[in-house]
């Protein structure tokens, strides 16, 4: 058995809420429900003002929330999704052996989402995201070399004759490799259940940032 969110519409300035819902994991696939790809870390997020003490209305509850959900969440709901897994929410971080039990069921929650929702933050400039966004997308299409995506020294090395064998614009040309760099130094690259989460819905994995 699992949790999911369903979470409430409302204006972009009202506060989150949602009920929370028990049900297995073959009646959750029935709902078509979105499970999140999120940093907790909150070092690299924007200060907003009247978000020191980020929470949202669970089950009519005040419920503390890291700065990274509550943003992740926001543009949830702004974008339409009404049930949500989301591991800071729907599995009691105070018990350990729910933890355990539940980060076994993480694999089938991934794989049987209808859509993994990639947060990657906030951006004061979408534009910048956006353009290191598409670059990515230009570069994981054009080679194999996958590290290119999350080791940005890399970069540093290349010519353009490397970048010509790999079929990739040259860098010295698009300064929109720059974007992508400054854009895979997030702190979402660097955690380790990222392969998880990706690898199990590749197609179906939607990113957002900004």
């Amino acid at each position: 058995e699992i949790r999911l969110m369903k979470l409430h519409p409302s204006q972009s300035n009202e506060v989150i809420s949602c009920d929370l819902i028990h049900l297995s994991l073959e009646e959750a696939s029935k709902l078509q429900y979105h499970a999140l790809s999120y940093c907790w870390d909150d070092t690299n997020v924007p200060t907003i003002p009247g978000t020191c003490h980020p929470a949202i209305l669970c089950n009519e509850y005040r419920k503390p929330v890291t700065l990274s959900l509550l943003l992740a969440l926001a543009r949830m709901r702004q974008s339409g999704c009404q049930y949500v897994w989301a591991d800071q929410i729907c599995i009691n971080q105070s018990d350990n052996v729910e933890k355990e039990h539940q980060i076994a069921l993480m694999h089938g929650i991934y794989t049987l989402a209808s859509v993994v929702f990639v947060w990657l933050g906030e951006d004061t400039n979408t534009k910048s995201a956006a353009r290191g966004i598409a670059m990515a997308r230009k570069v994981a299409k054009s080679t194999e070399e996958t590290q290119i995506l999350t080791a940005p020294e890399k970069f540093l090395q290349m010519t353009s004759e490397v970048c010509a064998a790999y079929g990739i614009p040259d860098i010295k040309e698009l300064p929109d490799y720059l974007e992508m760099m400054n854009l895979v130094r997030r702190p979402w690259f660097r955690r380790s259940w990222v392969v998880q989460e990706i690898a199990l819905r590749p197609t179906r994995a939607v990113v957002h940032c900004g």
